[in-house]
């Protein structure tokens, strides 16, 4: 008897270590499982950039100002132009047509802007929205990709065929500077200007980086642009997620496909242990030439809506993290 214990107790405590380690046998393996989703509605609007628009700035100027207005915004750039060898950039354009300056793409657009200053009504407006659903995510390094976990919950009944989940990788800032080691047609990033409140310090195959000359972006008399400080090309998307088989997504993960739904109620997740919503997001080749100010993650869930002679995408919720290469 004291032997049939004594296996029984050693067979237990080696089922018990094997569950421990292995995190695939434990109901709170998912790393997002303890986080609570939040009712809270991160509007998501993307304009376009271009280091050739002379009147860049001011768009630049009303988009800090904006971000520093709302927080829990994020303001995408799609960066017209950038044709560079020395990253992977993701070109959106096909996926999402572009617009005609500054109008953003109209498949992002949840009103255009017709007037930079119009940007931050914009906000005011969609952040009074309820949010149907809430987005997390957990990212984390694999060494030659990031991977990413997503959690989607709905607080509302919500029925639609086509809803997307899909996340990107962002360059925060690229300094608007001439690389001279690169070949001239791929690594000038400097801003061209014709305003007086950025020099863009442009001369052909010669050093320089764009600058803003005077205290711009005042906000209750703070400048959150100082005279000297050098232009940024902000938030741009240079990669996208594939799937964890490493095959490759269009606009992302079909969520009817993946829940094998169209009608979402109140209380519907996904996103689990037993089911990850998971995309791996590969790392971009970056020259060490690049004057780069951090990289985050961006994950978003889109609405595809079919118009008689437009395709609109509509993001419900997105959540953004800083991540390092």
């Amino acid at each position: 008897m004291l032997y049939r214990n004594l296996t029984f107790g050693i067979l237990t405590l080696l089922t018990l270590s094997c569950v421990k380690n292995n995190p695939r046998l434990v109901d709170t393996y998912y790393p997002l499982d303890e986080q609570v989703p939040e009712a809270i509605y991160h509007p998501l609007f993307i304009t376009s950039t271009s280091t050739g628009h002379v009147r860049q700035a001011l768009c630049e100027e009303e988009r800090i100002k904006a971000q520093y207005l709302h927080p829990e915004a994020h303001l995408i750039n799609l960066m017209f132009g950038l044709t560079i060898d020395r990253v992977d950039y993701m070109d959106l354009n096909a996926q999402f047509p572009r617009g005609d300056f500054p109008v953003p793409p109209r498949s992002y657009a949840l009103g255009n802007i017709v007037n930079c200053t119009q940007l931050d009504a914009i906000l005011d407006t969609l952040e009074q929205r309820s949010p149907v659903l809430s987005l997390l995510h957990d990212v984390r390094d694999s060494g030659i990709d990031f991977q990413v976990d997503l959690r989607i919950d709905f607080f509302q009944d919500y029925n639609s065929p086509r809803l997307y989940a899909q996340t990107y990788l962002l360059i925060d800032g690229l300094r608007a500077t001439n690389i001279t080691e690169w070949d001239p047609n791929d690594g000038d990033f400097r801003q061209l200007s014709n305003l007086p409140q950025l020099e863009d310090n442009y001369a052909p195959g010669q050093p320089g980086t764009s600058r803003w000359t005077q205290d711009r972006a005042l906000i209750g008399g703070q400048a959150l642009i100082e005279a000297n400080e050098a232009y940024y090309h902000r938030n741009v998307p240079i990669t996208e997620g594939i799937g964890p088989q490493g095959q490759p997504l269009d606009i992302g993960i079909r969520l009817d496909e993946f829940a094998q739904t169209t009608a979402y109620v109140q209380g519907t997740r996904i996103g689990t242990w037993r089911k990850p919503l998971r995309f791996l997001l590969p790392k971009p080749l970056v020259d060490p030439l690049l004057k780069i100010e951090g990289f985050s993650v961006l994950s978003v869930v889109w609405e595809e809506r079919i118009l008689p002679n437009d395709t609109l995408y509509i993001p419900l919720n997105a959540v953004r993290s800083p991540v390092e290469l």
